[in-house]
């Protein structure tokens, strides 16, 4: 089980890649105090998932949201709207695993193109000729 913190993906590094990899790393990771807080207030929107790289499920979600909303507020005075708010609380409790699978997944990415560039050094020159 990871943590999200790229531990497992930083044991096979040199020193020299460690203190890259942190550095990148510390660029890339996302917060969930920040995602919990984009789901509660601007959840509807999508704004969690764009936050966390889901650009598709952002949309999906504005385009489900919006016309949801103005019907509920034309027919039924807003009274509907209590559906979504369920949804987004209980997103927010999942969050916490999302985030911390989206900062091991950077993190694993971070580490491979550190050691496709080790490699890339470490291999000889063609030769010319």
């Amino acid at each position: 089980m990871s943590d999200g913190t790229g531990a497992l993906a930083m044991r096979d590094l040199t020193e020299e890649e460690r203190t890259l990899f942190l550095a990148e790393l510390g660029g890339s990771r996302k917060d969930t105090t920040v995602a919990v807080l984009l789901c509660l207030f601007l959840g509807g929107l999508g704004a969690h998932r764009f936050y966390l790289g889901q650009t598709a499920l952002g949309i999906l979600y504005i385009c489900c949201f919006i016309p949801y909303w103005l019907l509920s507020m034309l027919l039924f005075f807003g009274i509907p709207l209590i559906i979504p708010f369920f949804v987004l609380i209980v997103e927010a409790f999942l969050l916490g695993g999302r985030v911390r699978n989206y900062n091991e997944r950077t993190a694993q990415h971070i580490a491979a193109r550190l050691k496709a560039l080790r490699t890339a050094t470490d291999a000889p020159p063609a030769a010319a000729g």
